[in-house]
């Protein structure tokens, strides 16, 4: 047994414990010690394994089930049945704000509620209908730009 200055006797298992030096600690760690900020809720639960899958999913989050982790996120992308709107009910799922997040719908908590709308503007806007989204959009373009060109070039010649 170590003793203290104060006489006070210390267990030999205390000597033995790791003593972790603040050098080996990464700054964003030692940054919010004692600043009352945590991990958020959830992202520590199963340590590094659901950072790594959160990390190899980018199409798939908690997101997609209204921030509910315990739900089968991974899947929700594909089938739905845990994500806002689909057949599986979750309890205390009431927070509005996370659900219309979840689905595109992201309001002010005074604005009237008008979705069909946001929808509608949603969907009009989607890039898969865009013509620059396809794969061969510079090729079609650069084509309609030398029929352009050739077009005008006989329209002059016609003219003259």
């Amino acid at each position: 047994m170590a003793d203290f200055s104060d006489g006070t006797p210390v267990a030999d298992a205390d000597e033995d414990e790791e003593i972790i030096n603040d050098d080996d600690i990464p700054q964003e760690y030692t940054e919010s010690l004692g600043t009352g900020v945590h991990d958020l809720p959830g992202s520590n639960i199963g340590g590094r394994v659901m950072r790594d899958r959160a990390s190899e999913m980018h199409e798939a989050s908690p997101i997609l089930t209204g921030g509910d982790i315990d739900a089968n996120w991974e899947q929700a992308n594909a089938v739905g049945d845990e994500a806002v709107g689909g057949t599986v009910a979750t309890p205390d799922q009431d927070i509005v704000d996370e659900l219309g997040a979840a689905v595109g719908l992201e309001m002010d908590d005074r604005a009237f509620l008008r979705t069909t709308e946001i929808l509608d503007q949603r969907d009009d806007r989607r890039w898969e209908l865009d013509p620059m989204s396809s794969d061969d959009y510079r090729d079609r373009r650069q084509m309609a730009d030398e029929d352009d060109a050739a077009l005008s070039d006989y329209t002059d010649e016609t003219e003259v």
